[in-house]
């Protein structure tokens, strides 16, 4: 009795897993980067359908904001808004589906070399 009880419980847990693993791996994620709250000074947003960012530069203070990203720990790319207050810029990526991306919204310093002042938390998606 207890190990045929066991074998319909095994089955239900891997039907379960089966299931869940063949959902399709979609994930839509924002990140904001505030100066002093609530002074946002950019924003971003990741949709997995398609791979595309949006980076938004929502303060008039000469700061660009970028999206960067990683597609599975390879090289760091750079999605850069440097088109001013109020502004948005689309990257529209192409990579296959199921790869895990880790991106953050940098706000870079003024003048001299180009340094992150600011940046959002971590996000962790796939495409």
């Amino acid at each position: 009795m207890k190990a045929s009880v066991r074998t319909i419980m095994v089955g239900i847990v891997t039907g379960a897993l089966v299931t869940i693993g063949a959902q399709s791996a979609s994930a839509d994620s924002s990140s904001n980067v505030y100066g002093f709250f609530p002074n946002r000074l950019g924003h971003a947003t990741f949709t997995s359908d398609g791979e595309i960012f949006r980076v938004w530069d929502d303060e008039s203070d000469s700061r660009s904001v970028s999206v960067a990203w990683q597609v599975n720990n390879g090289p760091t790319h750079f999605c850069d808004n440097s088109n001013g207050d109020n502004s948005v810029k689309t990257c529209d990526l192409a990579y296959a589906e199921g790869q895990r991306i880790t991106w953050q919204v940098v706000v870079w310093s003024l003048g001299g070399p180009q340094q992150a002042q600011y940046s959002g938390s971590m996000q962790y998606d796939r495409t």
